[in-house]
């Protein structure tokens, strides 16, 4: 993943280099090591939603379109990703991403233009938080002022779209 993701997401350039070293950390399937950006996002998006509505906690949008005939009918697919998937998709996908460092609540929020914390922590973080896909850097103090959230092992795996059977290969072969 490179800047081509990060324009995709549309998030501020600003923070190309922080997201261009935590993209380093997410590991794609051997298959996609040549792949251009459609071919990957025709894999991610439709793995993003058979993990993601798996994840009930999550509340995945069971209308986001994943199937790449579909995908492909899209306005802009391949360069927006504001155009390719729901909000709610979509923020969940760019917190990941964000969280490939570790980042702090006001941070995030800031970034996505997010003004009510506690709406933003219920629907988005509190439950990334329960399914395993991000963590506080200080799990031991939750309320700590200087926690921050980084993604888990498993966000890794579900960001990169990776078969949760083969993670502990795809990690090994590094």
């Amino acid at each position: 993943m490179g800047s081509t993701s990060i324009d995709w997401l549309e998030i501020d350039r600003s923070l190309y280099d922080t997201l261009h070293d935590g993209f380093s950390e997410i590991q794609l399937p051997a298959q996609l090591d040549e792949a251009t950006w459609e071919q990957v996002l025709l894999h991610l998006v439709p793995s993003w939603h058979q993990k993601g509505t798996q994840l009930k906690r999550l509340g995945w949008p069971s209308k986001q379109v994943f199937k790449p005939e579909d995908i492909e009918k899209v306005p802009s697919w391949d360069s927006l990703g504001t155009q390719l998937l729901q909000r709610k998709v979509s923020l969940l996908i760019t917190i990941l991403c964000l969280a490939c460092r570790p980042i702090s609540t006001s941070e995030l929020m800031r970034i996505m233009g997010y003004k009510n914390e506690k709406s933003f922590r219920d629907r988005y973080l509190k439950p990334l938080r329960d399914v395993g896909l991000i963590a506080f850097t200080i799990p031991d103090n939750p309320t700590d002022s200087n926690n921050r959230y980084v993604i888990t092992a498993q966000g890794q795996t579900f960001l990169g779209g990776i078969d949760m059977d083969t993670t502990s290969t795809a990690r090994d072969s590094r």
